[in-house]
């Protein structure tokens, strides 16, 4: 079920750099497989926009690639809900 879910919401990453240019550099560290680095200006960069779901995302990701399973999940499921609240207001 984790997969189906990371491949549904990865979806949500593949337009990062136009969102925001921090966003973009974290996701670039991301792809080098820099995982921590990315993992660490995500989720700065979730301390001043707390609803993006694309963010969540990517730094569910960089936790998976670190083995973080549950907190990787958890923000998989953080960013679900934002995505319900989105499409169904």
């Amino acid at each position: 079920m984790s997969c189906i879910l990371i491949s549904a919401l990865s979806l949500t990453c593949l337009r990062v750099s136009a969102q925001s240019p921090s966003l973009a550099t974290a996701s670039d560290a991301f792809y080098r497989g820099e995982y921590a680095g990315a993992a660490d200006l995500t989720d700065e960069y979730l301390r001043a926009n707390p609803k993006s779901v694309a963010a969540r995302v990517l730094l569910a990701r960089a936790e998976l690639a670190q083995g973080k399973l549950l907190q990787a999940f958890e923000q998989l499921k953080n960013a679900l809900a934002r995505m319900r609240f989105i499409i169904f207001p």
